[in-house]
């Protein structure tokens, strides 16, 4: 369904459409720099609109099942790439959506081999060459990448999963438009953040341990939406864009020979320290000899 600006809802799926396949909750996108462009995907092809869905073409696929296709976004342009995948590691893309006629036909990006085959849950695309995907087939592999240059001949796929638990499925995943390095994954077990790029995540605490199944940043207002199964959506302004490092020195007292003290950093509201194994409060510290009192630094990484 569609809601124009005076609040009324239109059915905007037309019969064909949906004889071709599509699933109770079923994923289409608007285009962020032109809410007349519409996509839908079916298990037959992909469908466009470019009048808020009074008129759709198949733009690609033909009478037979490609895929069950869960998620699909489109590039921030006015002519986007798009993006849609799903069942089987199936990832397709078509450029210059807008304007691309029916038939145009799509391209088939292929996966990491450590993702081939699983099936995808969740696509952001930061731009038309930047895209964030995530997996929710419930087995020990990465759940979430950065893809670069995915409009291409050549996508470079980074694995950005951090230290994510390695088996939880990643439903949906989102970018805070004006800090890149803040990322939001829905799991099947809750909200988990980073806020420097994937290299570490954090699991927010204000949302139930339920599975969330899309998580959305409005770049408008810089608001968060979660959307949970059974306990209803949820919603948060995100504070502006921060730093992702900021180190403090600490100097240790002086100690015996053979100790090996622990620095303690407190948690302040808005950081935490991140060590190397995720985050963490607390770093044991080698020996110091009783006659030095060298300078540590320690990095501290902003979050929500």
């Amino acid at each position: 369904n569609m809601v124009n600006g005076s609040g009324s809802i239109k059915n905007i799926a037309t019969t064909t459409m949906k004889n071709e396949g599509v699933n109770f909750i079923h994923p289409y996108t608007m285009n962020r720099a032109n809410g007349n462009h519409v996509f839908y995907p079916t298990r037959k092809g992909l469908w466009a609109s470019t009048n808020a869905g009074d008129n759709f073409i198949k733009l690609a696929g033909g009478s037979s099942n490609i895929a069950t296709f869960y998620a699909i976004d489109a590039g921030l342009s006015s002519n986007p790439s798009v993006y849609y995948g799903g069942s089987s590691g199936r990832l397709y893309r078509i450029n210059n959506a807008a304007t691309a006629g029916a038939g145009s036909g799509h391209t088939q990006l292929s996966l990491p081999s450590a993702a081939s085959g699983r099936t995808i849950g969740g696509i952001h695309a930061l731009s038309n060459s930047t895209i964030y995907v995530s997996f929710t087939t419930m087995s020990n592999f990465p759940h979430v990448w950065r893809v670069t240059s995915a409009n291409g001949a050549n996508p470079s796929w980074t694995n950005i999963s951090g230290n994510l638990p390695s088996n939880l499925p990643v439903n949906s995943i989102a970018v805070n438009p004006s800090n890149t390095n803040q990322l939001f994954a829905a799991t099947d077990f809750g909200l988990y953040v980073s806020s420097n790029g994937g290299s570490t995540w954090l699991k927010h605490t204000a949302i139930p341990n339920v599975a969330v199944f899309q998580v959305h940043v409005r770049a408008s207002d810089k608001k968060l939406f979660v959307f949970t199964h059974g306990r209803g959506i949820w919603e948060c302004e995100l504070g502006a864009a921060q730093p992702s490092t900021t180190t403090v020195q600490v100097r240790a007292r002086r100690v015996g020979s053979n100790a090996s003290p622990r620095l303690r950093v407190r948690k302040m509201s808005n950081a935490s320290y991140a060590g190397s194994n995720g985050i963490q409060q607390t770093q044991t510290i080698n020996a110091v000899s009783s006659t030095s009192r060298p300078t540590y630094t320690v990095p501290l990484s902003g979050n929500v």
